[in-house]
């Protein structure tokens, strides 16, 4: 399938494993330069080099350790992909999913800590790159949510409420950068076989 990426560049978060992996993989294979980073140093290590062994010819694939919650690492990936590529044409907004949990346990901070994850983060990381995509007048913009978006999941306060917040974020900003060629659009995948869900399901 050719679907128009090479020579493109992307970013693509939280991308060790599980979905962030499978969506490098896919750009990559497309001929996309990608970007992956995840806080797991040995593991983004390991998935880069998958990620570049399975890349179309041309592609160049970087794996960076880098938390999503703190800006500063963020403006460093952001800062190293301009380095290396001169543009920033795709970022996919992904994020591993906050604590289980009812709502007479969760405290303060846990809310704070998964509006931190996986609101944002997006927030942030999209904010740097629309800059470069603005310049181009082109840029995608994806952010990884859940279908608990649309039916909230027994036990994931946290995710169904502050996903929700992100997919309602993601679609405004779309009407406000829809002038530049840029476009934003959510992911609401279901159930995946990925270690969070398995996790999840040992928990519960």
């Amino acid at each position: 399938m050719d679907l128009g990426l090479r020579g493109r560049t992307a970013i693509v978060a939280a991308a060790s494993r599980g979905l962030g992996k499978g969506v490098a993989h896919v750009l990559a294979g497309e001929g996309a330069n990608v970007v992956m980073f995840s806080r797991h140093p040995d593991a983004i290590e390991a998935a880069a080099k998958e990620v570049r062994a399975a890349a179309a010819d041309g592609a160049k694939v970087l794996g960076l350790a880098a938390d999503a919650t703190k800006l500063t690492d963020l403006e460093r990936v952001v800062k190293t992909t301009i380095d290396a590529f001169d543009a920033i044409s795709i970022v996919f907004n992904n994020a591993g999913g906050p604590k289980p949990g009812t709502f007479e346990t969760l405290t303060d901070a846990d809310w704070y800590a998964a509006v931190d994850l996986n609101l944002i983060s997006a927030i942030r990381l999209t904010r740097l790159c629309l800059t470069h995509m603005r310049a181009r007048r082109w840029g995608r913009v994806i952010v990884s949510t859940s279908s608990s978006v649309k039916q909230p999941i027994a036990n994931l306060m946290l995710s169904n409420a502050v996903r929700s917040a992100t997919t309602a974020w993601a679609k405004t900003l779309s009407d406000q950068v829809a002038q530049y060629g840029i476009t934003v659009n959510c992911l609401a995948p279901g159930r995946i076989d990925t270690e969070r869900v398995r996790q999840l399901d040992e928990d519960a």
